[in-house]
């Protein structure tokens, strides 16, 4: 029979006091925490975790690693490769191998890779949503010199009456998670007039100008971290756990996603780091984001 923990590790979704909502996760807390699973309420059934020890026995077999106590992340001038040292865990190693698509870095681009508008969903509702389009234009191969392999997007989020004014333009690159299990979004601000390449998502043209070193990346405590779930064949993304994505409005980001093919859904919020309380987005819940263009195969 499964104690109550492991039937908590069994729920799709599961929480935590640190204010960690994620799908299908092992999040490994600091002892003396607790986490568990919501109920169909929504409310959390939280298990303490009195130690060190405790954290590796209450482990989920869910074939997914925990991240290691206390690890942290690196300054954006340290590699990739420091950081993935950092996650080293010998509990990894008598873990099930991810599924494939875990760790496919090009079958993540090619389903993103497109424009998204919510029209349906801002027709249905309109007091609640707007009408947003979001875009994820590839990025030619080689464009970071440090990661010529790597798949990287400009993207842009704009209202669909101003298509040529983004609310929101980025840079973000496709990278291995420090586990090396699943895979995760870098975001990269562009520094130097951002207005330059306003709606260059939908024509390629105006990227000619967009280089390297025009960018800035963000702490990777703002990665967004997609997990590959084979049991409904898709994507389930979130913020790095920990409260310590900090953005100018207040609070800290706390995202999720969902990627499959032909349907994009996405809740940012923010709230506070005390009380977990939401200050800003949407409180109806996620954007439910359908293709308008694919743009799988311009992915290098």
């Amino acid at each position: 029979m499964l104690s109550e923990f492991q039937q908590d590790c069994r729920s799709e979704r599961r929480c935590s006091t640190d204010g960690m909502v994620a799908f299908g996760v092992n999040t490994v807390t600091h002892a003396g925490s607790q986490w568990g699973s919501l109920d169909s309420a929504g409310v959390c059934k939280h298990v303490p975790i009195q130690s060190a020890q405790a954290l590796q026995q209450h482990r989920c077999g869910v074939g997914l690693a925990p991240l290691r106590r206390g690890l942290r992340c690196a300054s954006s001038a340290r590699s990739d490769s420091a950081l993935r040292s950092t996650a080293t865990d010998s509990s990894v190693d008598d873990l099930p191998a991810p599924s494939p698509e875990a760790t496919d870095a090009r079958k993540l681009a090619q389903m993103l890779a497109g424009q998204w508008s919510n029209k349906q969903q801002a027709k249905d509702n309109p007091p609640f949503w707007s009408h947003i389009h979001v875009v994820f234009r590839p990025l030619p191969a080689g464009f970071f010199s440090e990661h010529p392999d790597a798949y990287a997007f400009y993207t842009e989020s704009a209202y669909d009456y101003n298509l040529t004014r983004p609310y929101k333009n980025s840079v973000v690159r496709i990278t291995e998670a420090p586990d090396g299990r699943r895979l995760e979004l870098t975001s990269y601000k562009i520094e130097r007039e951002p207005e330059e390449f306003f709606y260059a998502a939908h024509d390629r043209e105006l990227l000619e100008d967009l280089t390297e070193d025009r960018l800035a990346p963000l702490s990777c405590d703002c990665n967004t971290v997609y997990d590959w779930d084979p049991a409904d064949n898709l994507y389930r993304g979130y913020t790095r756990p920990g409260k310590k994505c900090r953005i100018g409005k207040g609070g800290y980001l706390w995202s999720q996603v969902t990627l499959k093919d032909g349907n994009y859904q996405s809740w940012d919020l923010g709230k506070d780091v005390e009380t977990d309380e939401r200050l800003w987005g949407a409180g109806a819940g996620p954007f439910d984001f359908f293709p308008v263009v694919s743009f799988a195969h311009e992915v290098p």
